[in-house]
């Protein structure tokens, strides 16, 4: 086992490991950091990796049979400047995610959506508040923006218009390009599983209180995605953060409140393209 604590890595060579924590590993040759052939029970938390293009690569390959019941936890480590793959790359017959492991293996579970409010990790704690009696299952169809009249139908019409517990979910794939900042509140589920949902523009997404899932997030004008002015308790996981030079801020300078923020980032893709704020 290797369970070390504040030690730079560089080199041309990887690292296969069993644990690792708090570490800066940067410059291989390949990939900085594998976990293949029969590895599993494995922790990769609080590490800081910069400047290699490919960066952990989790499972050998298709034909390696044992790695398909590997089992591993990516958590709170920062990606970049200069990471443009593999954060991490798994292959295809690997699964590796909580989250997705609490619901995937229901094969009806587009007619259950809401069992994933008890599948969640992280800060947000289980959404089980944010389903049953009062929740409102908003479907979005039209991936225009208008931040000063929303149209109903619209992401911003479900986030803004709709009052109360909110289970936000999208009737095909689309490209949302926001025109200004979109502020979503409490007791929202954005669901973006079983489409492919991009958000773009010169905007970002404010979030208080909410969790963020399986969405792609790219092209803004300066960052991603805000956290700030008192919000807490949020979890961001299973996203797609490209083509952005910073990604995402959690806390505003000098707003007090913001010390005690509560956030959770998981299971979460940098890169291509994204150079600060991972977070």
């Amino acid at each position: 086992m290797v369970e070390v604590l504040m030690f730079t890595f560089a080199g041309n060579a990887c690292l296969m490991i069993y644990k690792l924590d708090h570490n800066t590993l940067y410059e291989s040759e390949d990939g900085v950091l594998d976990v293949t052939r029969g590895s599993t029970d494995i922790t990769i938390s609080n590490n800081w990796f910069k400047n290699p293009d490919k960066v952990m690569l989790l499972g050998y390959e298709d034909g390696f049979l044992r790695d398909k019941n590997m089992k591993v936890t990516v958590m709170y480590n920062h990606f970049g400047p200069n990471c443009n793959q593999r954060m991490p790359s798994t292959p295809t017959g690997l699964k590796m995610i909580v989250i997705d492991h609490c619901w995937r293996w229901n094969p009806d579970w587009q007619r259950n959506r809401q069992q994933l409010a008890t599948c969640l990790v992280g800060y947000a704690r289980k959404m089980t508040n944010n389903i049953g009696r009062g929740l409102t299952q908003y479907v979005v169809t039209n991936p225009s923006d208008n931040p000063i009249n929303p149209k109903p139908r619209t992401l911003r019409y479900g986030t803004t218009m709709i009052k109360g517990k909110r289970w936000i979910t999208f009737q095909r794939s689309m490209r949302i390009r926001l025109e200004k900042p979109l502020l979503i509140s409490s007791f929202t589920t954005i669901d973006g599983r079983g489409a492919s949902v991009h958000i773009a523009g010169n905007a970002c997404l404010m979030i208080y209180k909410v969790w963020l899932d399986h969405n792609t997030i790219y092209e803004s004008e300066d960052v991603l995605l805000d956290v700030t002015r008192d919000s807490t308790d949020i979890t961001i996981s299973n996203k797609w953060f490209k083509n952005q030079g910073k990604v995402m801020l959690l806390g505003h300078d000098g707003f007090l409140r913001d010390k005690n923020m509560k956030v959770t980032v998981m299971y979460n893709n940098f890169g291509p393209n994204c150079n600060q704020r991972m977070p």
